[in-house]
């Protein structure tokens, strides 16, 4: 798991841009490439507080095939494969990752997060191995998406979100949900969009993020892309499964001037 990750740059504001002089007083409007000499624990734990762990539960439906019954794909399409299935199994796939509140709006919350955490497949087709004498692949299993739920840890109680966007090639998407007595602790990111087409080699950033289901915060270097049309960079960072959707963060002219720069995509 250890391995790079690549990032996508958002391009939009979510509140009034929070700027500080760097100690020396020098403020020259580039992201940092070193750790920050000021103490930033204040802003990062307000920063925490709008980082949710976000989980996918998907139910499956699966029918199970014997090799001699030669079901094939064509089988699936004429919708004649029920009478072959010698077996019915009910199971259920579960994805999490990361998701940033960017709205509070009334009863009204919005998160982001990447779209293969909440993107589960319709349906799931395992196949025999073929053999010498029936090169054909037959089906052994199919399995067809009854029911997903989208859950975010610490909102349980608005129920299941909804995916209100998303968009699979820059793996991004948008979860709402409709919730009654939002407490007010339940707040948005609270500083500004960056640009990560402006980040530089060895700019400095913090990552926030879920690894293995846990909440937690760790920094990196940035390597930006050959080709990054969008600013897409690479980080050094250790980071584990669970992680898709954190978001990277750069200090611009120092703390607390945090901006949005990028959320994590692939580990």
């Amino acid at each position: 798991f250890f391995m790079f990750l690549f990032s996508l740059g958002i391009f939009s504001a979510c509140v009034e841009k929070k700027i500080a002089t760097t100690p020396n007083g020098n403020a020259d409007g580039r992201y940092s490439s070193k750790f920050p000499s000021e103490n930033a624990s204040a802003a990062i734990e307000h920063i925490t507080h709008s980082v949710k762990k976000v989980y996918c539960v998907s139910s499956y439906l699966t029918y199970q095939f014997k090799r001699e019954a030669r079901v094939t794909v064509y089988h699936l399409r004429q919708g004649s494969y029920n009478k072959a299935a010698w077996g019915g199994i009910s199971t259920n796939e579960t994805v999490f990752g990361t998701g940033t509140i960017i709205g509070v709006s009334d009863s009204r919350i919005a998160l982001l997060t990447c779209a293969h955490v909440v993107n589960s497949p319709d349906t799931l087709i395992h196949y025999f191995e073929p053999t010498e004498e029936d090169p054909l692949r037959y089906i052994q299993s199919f399995s067809v998406k009854v029911k997903q739920e989208n859950w975010v840890k610490e909102l349980s109680s608005c129920g299941s979100f909804t995916v209100l966007a998303s968009d699979n090639s820059t793996d991004i998407a948008l979860l709402g949900k409709k919730c009654d007595g939002l407490a007010d602790t339940v707040i948005p990111f609270p500083f500004s969009i960056g640009q990560a087409k402006k980040l530089g080699w060895g700019s400095f950033v913090y990552i926030f993020g879920y690894p293995m289901g846990y909440q937690m915060i760790t920094q990196g270097i940035v390597s930006p892309s050959a080709k990054r049309p969008m600013g897409e960079f690479s980080v050094d960072a250790l980071l584990n499964k669970g992680c898709s959707g954190g978001i990277i963060l750069a200090i611009r002219d120092g703390v607390p001037g945090f901006e949005l720069v990028g959320m994590v995509k692939t580990v």
